[in-house]
C-alpha cells in the first residue's frame, strides 16, 4: 500500500487527540509555549545554533507541525545570515492541512509561516518528502512511515532531537530499543535531546545507547521532562562498509565543474547553485539539451510496476520531487516548458488491476473508463486507463534554459567544448579538451550521457548506448486538439510548435542517429493503437542515443576508487561476515549522474539531490535503500559477489 493513513483525530476545541493511541498532540493550556519550552529551550536553542552555518534537528512525531513552525519562527529571527536549518521529521499518519489550520487558530503569530509551509504540503505517500522553504534557509525532510523503518533509511548527523511521540504507555512501538538505537546512530557526540516523557523504559533505552540524561522541570501540569546529551561516540549506522555514508568531501562552497548541458547536467548544476555553489558547465554542443535531451516533448509521470518494489518506490519518489521542482521553477520562470496537464496511461484490464493494487491516493492516480478518457483527452480512445493527475509534458530545452536563467550568474556555461579525457592527481581533477586545453577543479560531476563511457575513471561503469527515435506529427491532424499526453505501448504528446511528438523506438547497441522510416512506422503504429482515429504520416523526427544501465536505474552519487574496491572486495563471494571488510574508497571529488535512459525528465532531479546531499554531508532527500540502488559502485559489488573481480586487475 502506497498511501499514508490520515490521523484519526478527535477534538477538544482546537486541541487534537489521537483516537488509536488515546493521547493528545499537545497540552490544552498552551501548546506553543509547551513546544518552545520543552523542545527549544531544553535543547539550548537558539544559543547552540549561533554562528553555525548549518544545524540539523531530528524529530520523532511530526504530528500537526507545531514544533516545526515554532522552530522555524525562532530560527528565522536568530540565525546567522546565510545559515541553513535541516529539519528531519517522521510520522506514521497525516494530519491534513485543514486540521493543521484548526490547531493553529490560537497562535496568529504562526499563521504566515503555516501558509508558506502548507502551500508545499506533500502527497500522503510513504517515504521521504523534501521541501526547501523560506528561500532555502529551511530544508524540511518529512518522512512518512513506521519509526524504526524510517530511521533505518535516514542519513543525518543530528544536532538536537525532539522526541515527541505519544506516551510510551499508549504507543510503546515508537520507544522500543530498535528505534532508540537508530536515534543514537544518527547522532553526534554532543547531540542533545528533549522529551516530555520520563518513563523508565525510555531512560534505560537512551542511556544504553550513550545518552547522559537529566530530569528537568516540566511545563504546565507536567511535573518533569527529560533532557540529554550524547556523551560518547555514537554507534555507527547499520550499513555495509561498501555503502557507508560519505563524510562530506566538499562541505564548502568551492566551484564545481559539471560535464553535460542536457537534463541530467542542468539538474545537477541547478541543485548545486541553489545551495550556493558556483558552477562551470561544460557542453560539447552549441546549445543546452542538444543531445538525448533534445526532443520537442517528453512525458513526466511515474513508472509503476505491479508491486511496491524498490524501482516503483524510486520512480514515485523521483516523480514527486520532480513535479515539486517543476512547479516551483514555473512560478519564477513562466517559460520553463512545463505543462501540468496530467498524463493518461491506456492499459488493458490486467494492467489496470495490477497498478491499482498499489493503492495510491486519488490525488496521484485515478482509474478512468474510455468515455471519461476521451473527455479528458479531447479525442476518442480505444481503452480505459489511469490518469496520473500530477503528471504532464515538458519541453526539455526550455526547461534547461529556465534552470540556467533561474540561477544566473552562479551557472556559467562553456559551449562547444568537447572533452577528450579526465586526469587526476593530488591537486584535483584536470579536464582535458579535444583542443588540448585543460581546466582544473577540485570537484567534478559527469553528466554527459553516453560520452561518459569513454573516460578512464568510469571504465567499469556499465553504461550502454541505445538508439531512440521520435516522430513529429502536424498540429492540425486531429479534429480537436489532444489535451494531454497519452501513453501505452508508446506515447503521443502535444509538443507546442512542433505539433505532436510520438515515440519512441528503442534499439540497444545501435549507435546510428539518422532518421529511419521503419522507426517512423513503428512510432505511428504505437500511436494509432491508442486512438480511435488514424493518424497521418510523420513530417519529421529526431534520433539520439540514450545512456542506459543493465538494471535500467540511473547512476547517481560518488564514484568508487576501482583499485580500492578491487583490493577490498574481490573475495566478497566467499561470504565472510560484513565486519571483515573495510569502508569503501572513492575517487575524491568525482560524482556522476548517468544512465537515465528514457526517463531522465523524472529521475534527473532526484539524482541531482543525491549528489548534492553527498557533497554537503546533509540529510538525504531519498531513502537509503534507494540511494544504494542508484550507487555507481553497485555493478562492481555484484561482480565481487559473483567472484568476477578475482579474475580482473585494476
Amino acid at each position: 500500500m502506497l498511501t499514508v493513513p490520515p490521523a484519526p483525530l478527535t477534538w477538544t476545541g482546537n486541541v487534537p487527540r489521537h483516537r488509536q493511541h488515546d493521547d493528545h498532540y499537545f497540552c490544552d493550556e498552551d501548546g506553543l509555549a509547551e513546544s518552545r519550552y520543552i523542545f527549544l529551550q531544553c535543547n539550548g536553542l537558539p544559543q547552540r545554533w549561533t554562528d553555525r552555518q548549518r544545524f540539523v534537528i531530528g524529530e520523532v512525531g511530526f504530528g500537526t507541525g507545531l514544533n516545526f513552525l515554532a522552530t522555524v519562527d525562532l530560527w528565522l529571527r536568530t540565525r546567522t545570515p546565510g545559515a541553513v536549518l535541516h529539519y528531519f521529521s517522521l510520522d506514521q499518519f497525516v494530519v491534513s492541512p485543514a486540521e493543521v489550520w484548526r490547531t493553529l487558530a490560537p497562535w496568529p503569530e504562526l499563521h504566515a509561516l503555516a501558509e508558506h509551509w502548507l502551500a508545499e504540503f506533500p502527497q500522503p505517500v510513504p517515504g521521504f518528502h523534501r521541501r526547501e522553504l523560506w528561500q532555502g534557509s529551511v530544508i524540511l525532510t518529512l518522512a512518512y512511515g513506521e519509526a524504526a523503518t524510517v530511521l533505518r533509511q535516514a542519513t543525518a548527523g543530528v544536532d538536537a532531537w525532539f522526541l515527541d511521540g505519544f506516551a510510551p504507555s499508549r504507543n510503546p512501538d515508537i520507544w522500543r530499543e530498535e528505534v532508540v538505537r537508530q536515534i543514537a546512530a544518527l547522532s553526534r557526540t554532543g547531540t542533545t535531546l528533549a522529551s516530555f516523557t520520563v518513563a523508565g523504559m525510555v531512560r534505560r533505552a537512551l542511556q544504553a545507547q550513550g545518552f547522559r540524561l537529566e530530569k528537568a522541570a516540566g511545563h504546565g501540569r507536567k511535573r518533569e521532562i527529560l533532557t540529554g546529551v550524547m556523551a560518547t561516540t555514537p554507534p555507527p549506522p547499520d550499513h555495509p562498509p561498501w555503502f557507508q555514508p560519505l563524510s562530506a568531501f566538499e562541505s564548502d562552497t568551492r566551484p564545481v565543474v559539471v560535464l553535460g548541458g542536457g537534463v541530467a547536467g542542468m539538474a545537477v548544476a541547478w541543485e548545486l547553485a541553489m545551495r550556493g555553489r558556483q558552477i562551470q558547465l561544460i557542453e560539447a554542443g552549441d546549445q543546452l539539451a542538444g543531445g538525448a535531451s533534445g526532443n520537442a516533448a517528453g512525458l513526466v509521470y511515474p513508472h509503476l510496476a505491479r508491486s511496491a518494489d524498490l524501482p516503483t518506490r524510486f520512480y514515485l519518489a523521483a516523480f514527486l520531487l520532480s513535479v515539486q521542482r517543476l512547479s516551483r521553477l514555473a512560478q519564477r520562470q513562466a517559460a520553463c516548458g512545463w505543462h501540468p496537464t496530467g498524463v493518461l496511461q491506456l492499459l488493458a484490464e490486467d494492467g489496470l488491476r495490477d497498478r491499482l493494487r498499489l493503492q495510491l491516493p486519488a490525488t496521484l492516480l485515478q482509474r478512468v473508463d474510455s468515455g471519461r478518457s476521451a473527455g479528458l483527452a479531447g479525442v476518442d480512445l480505444r481503452d480505459d486507463g489511469l490518469l496520473h493527475t500530477l503528471g504532464g509534458w515538458l519541453h526539455p530545452a526550455a526547461w534547461c534554459q529556465a534552470l540556467l536563467q533561474d540561477q544566473a550568474p552562479r551557472i556559467q556555461v562553456r559551449y562547444g567544448a568537447r572533452v577528450r579525457e579526465l586526469e587526476h592527481d593530488t591537486r584535483g581533477w584536470r579536464v582535458v579538451f579535444a583542443t588540448g586545453e585543460s581546466l582544473e577543479c577540485d570537484t567534478l560531476v559527469i553528466a554527459n550521457g553516453v560520452d561518459a563511457a569513454n573516460f578512464t575513471p568510469l571504465k567499469y561503469t556499465t553504461l550502454t548506448a541505445s538508439r531512440g527515435q521520435v516522430s513529429y506529427l502536424p498540429g492540425d491532424m486531429l479534429a480537436s486538439p489532444l489535451r494531454l499526453p497519452l501513453t501505452g505501448q508508446g506515447y503521443l504528446s502535444p509538443a507546442g510548435a512542433a505539433g505532436y511528438c510520438a515515440g519512441a523506438s528503442y534499439h540497444q547497441h545501435d549507435h546510428a542517429t539518422e532518421l529511419r522510416q521503419a522507426d517512423h512506422d513503428f512510432n505511428l503504429q504505437q500511436a494509432n493503437s491508442m486512438l480511435a482515429v488514424s493518424l497521418p504520416s510523420p513530417y519529421g523526427g529526431r534520433a539520439a542515443l540514450r545512456a542506459t544501465t543493465l538494471d535500467h536505474l540511473p547512476l547517481a552519487g560518488p564514484v568508487p576508487d576501482w583499485q580500492a574496491w578491487h583490493s577490498a572486495y574481490r573475495d566478497l563471494y566467499h561470504g565472510r561476515p560484513v565486519g571483515h571488510y573495510p569502508a569503501a574508497g572513492y575517487q575524491r571529488g568525482l560524482y556522476v549522474s548517468l544512465g537515465h535512459g528514457s526517463r531522465g525528465l523524472v529521475t534527473a532531479m532526484a539524482a541531482a539531490a543525491v549528489i548534492a546531499d553527498s557533497m554537503d554531508g546533509t540529510p538525504h532527500a531519498l531513502e537509503w535503500d534507494i540511494i544504494t540502488a542508484l550507487h555507481p559502485g553497485r555493478f562492481l559489488l555484484r561482480a565481487a559477489r559473483r567472484g568476477d573481480l578475482l579474475q580482473s586487475s585494476p
